[in-house]
């Protein structure tokens, strides 16, 4: 018997730890910007940098200012997990900040959003949400799920093992 406790703990914990190796997908997630989700500046600065979970391989950047007026999206550049794009001004208004990336550490795609504001604070009321979207699978934690609860009936099983050779000593 203890033979097979002692098997069925070593299959566990293997199991378990390579569930738990199984690399979940992920993507390249907004951080911060200099101009982030509900900001109000009174002047436009001449770039929007934004800060991602992951380095990026590639990004989309798009800026529109008030009434649809593109007010940025030139001169993008990416610098690892930092990426930054130039701004011209479309005057006072809420912005509306759009952007894709592709992470450089797994190819996985994301895309969100945002809005700030231009002018004097208390006259602008941009919203404070940030919408991010990203593969459906990058959503499904069950490998690290299945791998940890695999992982603790291993110990259980090595815990229960032990003691039990301890108590026949």
């Amino acid at each position: 018997m203890t033979n097979a406790v002692q098997s069925m703990a070593t299959v566990a914990l293997l199991a378990g730890a390579l569930l738990l190796a199984v690399p979940v997908g992920a993507h390249a997630r907004f951080i911060s910007a200099n101009l982030g989700p509900g900001i109000v500046v009174q002047e436009l600065p001449p770039r929007l940098d934004m800060v991602f979970s992951q380095n990026v391989q590639s990004a989309t950047v798009s800026v529109q200012g008030p009434g649809g007026v593109v007010a940025g999206g030139g001169g993008l550049t990416k610098d690892g997990s930092r990426t930054s794009v130039g701004l011209r001004s479309a005057g006072n208004g809420l912005y509306r900040v759009s952007w894709s990336t592709v992470s450089a550490e797994d190819g996985e795609e994301a895309k969100g959003g945002w809005e700030f504001g231009v002018g004097t604070p208390g006259s602008i009321s941009p919203s404070k949400k940030l919408t991010e979207e990203a593969d459906e699978h990058d959503q499904r934690p069950w490998p690290l799920i299945a791998g940890g609860a695999i992982l603790l009936i291993g110990v259980a099983a090595y815990v229960f093992y032990r003691r039990r050779q301890r108590s026949a000593a």
